[in-house]
């Protein structure tokens, strides 16, 4: 008793952000690597053929190295990123850059390699997309990888089997060592719960955490953790309490594995009847084998941001329309909702305007009215695609503001259309068209809003941004970004209404609807659509099936008299254990 008592002094709990399901207790493996040293290096003209014949080597071996651990790998995801990194490493422009600066300005190899890849890194490190914000690491992995090998420098010591790693951040190509080596858990000081490495983490059944700050400063020799993948929670020197309910969790956690696929077999019906459909959130080719996995009716937002950032033209319309293809393909005949391309596009065009806040700024439909062929190049990808798969298609257009917007984009659509049907093509003139609800004042003027589209999508993360006036990423103020705060459930709930009285289609696709009482809140308001990373389908559907639709309106109704986050909170803790 004495003993737990002088451990419960000495437990910390950092509050990191959820990224992959599961609970796991081990020894920390505090994972750190070097920068590489990169010197502003010249070298004269003799030295040209062996820097070239240098980088050549380095990228060969590299390719080679990256090839082997694809051989070894069974899982999907996993082998998909590793070819798609694979592609990164040989990419022709990257290459012939590289050996450009070092023919023509005689760069020294990583000095070369070095200002090649800050063009590709900045465009994913400055954008106001926190998704393709989170992909630089597969970039400067990349990148460190070509550096060190020219330097020779060595690797880190890996994790043995049974640790929990701790880093400030892991990139994909590591998650996938080290699950070689059965590795308990991660958990990153950065990172965010949408970058490759969190993405393999899911698939392969790591839990993790990221954002947990400051955690690698209370790291000792051979320090205990206790991580909740789920909550986005980390125990430094869990007490003895701690660790028999992170038992508890775990054997919980096991069963609902292996119910997983009987969950999702389930009828999507409350217990008194009334239906509800739960579609994911996709943004590469990786992730679709987890929609069929847990059964999700479809995609309810399909990201399309990296289709331009990761290629330097910004994608031609026949690249996208082979993706397109990929996702209606693997999707049966379930509908594909595909978002426009949301990022502020002054981050890689010919433009050097810097944004202060590229949240608030030339971004989404802003960006794309006045990039028109842009705009144009992707429409015709969509409406190409929809026509091979009739009323399958709903193109969803993000960061809407005004009327205006909708009425110019409509009349892109009438053109693109058109050309389509003039190079022979069939088209689907019944492809629906739906509008992101995350400004508050579109929020505020739905009824206007719903009467020029058919359908509205509720983002969440972005509305509670906006509405709460907190930079989601700003770790100053990251605690008052709350999903949960009662002001973004009364507008929810009035879009809701408002959505209902205009017989227009509503769904919620922020990261609210995948928290299974949060759901049944939304699904308690009228919200029968939900959209989410497809991992969390089941817990989901487990809650949804196991409750009435009368207790998710009373819950709603219970939500919208609560005055602060902690109300909330508390309600939505006790009804989970009613």
């Amino acid at each position: 008793m004495g003993d737990d008592k002088d451990a419960a002094q000495n437990e910390i709990i950092i509050q990191g952000l959820p990224a992959s399901p599961g609970v796991a207790v081990g020894k920390a493996f505090v994972y750190k690597k070097e920068k590489p040293q990169i010197f502003s290096q010249t070298i004269d003209e003799e030295s040209v053929p062996g820097q070239l014949a240098l980088f050549k080597r380095v990228q060969e071996d590299l390719k080679t190295e990256w090839q082997h651990l694809r051989q070894q790998e069974q899982d999907q995801t996993s082998k998909a990123v590793l070819d798609a990194q694979i592609a990164i490493i040989i990419d022709p422009q990257l290459t012939s850059e590289i050996r450009a600066l070092i023919e023509e300005k005689h760069y020294g190899v990583q000095h070369a390699i070095q200002q090649a890849f800050k063009n590709y890194i900045n465009k994913f490190s400055a954008t106001g997309n926190s998704v393709l914000h989170n992909r630089k690491m597969d970039l400067t992995d990349i990148r460190d990888r070509l550096v060190k090998a020219v330097t020779q420098s060595s690797a880190p010591l890996p994790p043995s089997d049974g640790d929990i790693v701790v880093s400030a951040e892991i990139s994909p190509r590591e998650v996938i060592q080290f699950s070689h080596r059965h590795i308990k858990g991660l958990v990153m000081e950065q990172g965010g719960n949408t970058s490759h490495a969190v993405i393999i983490a899911r698939s392969v059944g790591i839990p993790a955490v990221v954002g947990a700050k400051g955690v690698i400063e209370k790291m000792q020799p051979a320090t205990e953790l206790c991580i909740d993948g789920k909550q986005g929670l980390v125990s430094i020197n869990p007490t003895a309490h701690t660790r028999e309910r992170a038992k508890q969790l775990r054997g919980s956690a096991m069963l609902t594995h292996q119910e997983q696929q009987r969950i999702v077999e389930r009828p999507s019906q409350t217990t008194d009847g009334k239906s509800f459909t739960l579609r994911a959130n996709v943004e590469f080719a990786e992730e679709l084998e987890n929609v069929q996995k847990y059964d999700a009716r479809g995609v309810g937002l399909l990201r399309t941001e990296s289709q331009y950032l990761d290629q330097q033209q910004m994608g031609s319309t026949q690249k996208q329309v082979g993706f397109y293809r990929q996702v209606l393909t693997q999707t049966g005949d379930d509908p594909v909702t595909i978002r426009l391309f949301d990022v502020g596009g002054d981050k890689f065009q010919q433009n050097n305007h810097a944004e202060s806040n590229p949240f608030l700024g030339w971004r989404g439909i802003r960006m794309l009215l006045d990039e028109r062929e842009m705009l144009r190049d992707q429409l015709r990808a969509i409406l190409t695609v929809a026509g091979e798969h009739p009323e399958r298609v709903r193109l969803l257009v993000p960061m809407v503001s005004t009327l205006d917007e909708i009425a110019a984009l409509k009349v892109e659509i009438a053109r693109c259309r058109q050309e389509v049907m003039d190079d022979g093509n069939p088209v689907d003139n019944m492809m629906m068209l739906g509008i992101m609800v995350e400004i508050p004042s579109v929020a505020l003027q739905t009824k206007h809003f719903a009467d020029e589209v058919d359908f509205l999508s509720i983002g969440t993360n972005d509305l509670t941004q906006y509405l709460l006036a907190v930079d989601r990423g700003n770790p100053l103020i990251s605690s008052l970004y709350d999903q949960r705060h009662p002001a973004v459930w009364k507008v929810i709930d009035h879009v809701a209404s408002v959505a209902r009285e205009h017989h227009v289609e509503v769904d919620v696709c922020g990261e609210l609807a995948s928290y299974p009482v949060a759901a049944a809140c939304l699904v308690g308001m009228g919200v029968t659509t939900l959209s989410m990373t497809p991992v969390n389908i089941p817990m989901v559907k487990n809650m949804l099936t196991k409750k009435s639709h009368k207790q998710m309106e009373k819950l709603a109704e219970q939500v919208l008299l609560c005055e602060q986050s902690a109300d909330v909170k508390s309600l939505f803790k006790n009804w989970k254990t009613k």
